[in-house]
């Protein structure tokens, strides 16, 4: 089973296009505030890239916490969505698009809904699973989990490809 999930890992990695690094680390430093958003697994490593940027002196914010300021023109949303069509992850791109935020979508799926808002798409080519309904919350409650633990190479290859770009926009700075 590891080494299927390596074998699997490597195919997606493989695929990821090298210029999305040099673009996530462009809008990253571009922007005065980067806010981060996603759900379940995904929201975990928004979490994470949050506290990458902030060690890099950048201001971030995870969308959710009681801290985070108001969202404004200049700034950038980092989504980072499987499907690109959970509802509570939609609304916020909407509402940050209206407040002139750029918003960097991280999805599975090219032609989804989060793919169609993004100004900035980077796609991290793992299949997505087939989902009842795209209320992250609702899902969990009514006991029909997201996925299982063992299909979540989407969000473990978008974070070893922001660990990577994090990387970069730190060799940019010094």
């Amino acid at each position: 089973m590891f080494k299927g999930f390596l074998k699997e890992l490597k195919k997606v990695l493989a695929k990821i296009n090298l210029r999305d690094v040099s673009s996530f680390a462009e809008e990253v430093k571009k922007a005065k505030k980067v806010y981060l958003i996603g759900a379940g697994r995904s929201g975990l490593v928004a979490k994470n890239l949050a506290m990458r940027l902030v060690r890099l002196k950048k201001e971030a914010f995870v969308i959710g916490e009681t801290i985070t300021p108001e969202v404004k023109n200049g700034d950038l949303l980092v989504v980072i969505s499987g499907s690109g069509e959970t509802g509570e992850i939609l609304s916020t791109v909407k509402i940050c698009r209206v407040k002139g935020a750029k918003v960097l979508g991280i999805t599975g799926v090219a032609d989804s809904p989060l793919a169609k808002l993004s100004h900035v798409l980077i796609i991290i080519p793992a299949q997505i699973p087939q989902r009842l309904g795209n209320q992250y919350q609702l899902r969990e409650l009514i006991g029909v989990p997201e996925r299982s633990p063992v299909k979540s190479l989407f969000e473990v290859c978008s974070l070893i490809f922001l660990e990577v770009a994090v990387a970069r926009l730190n060799t940019r700075k010094h």
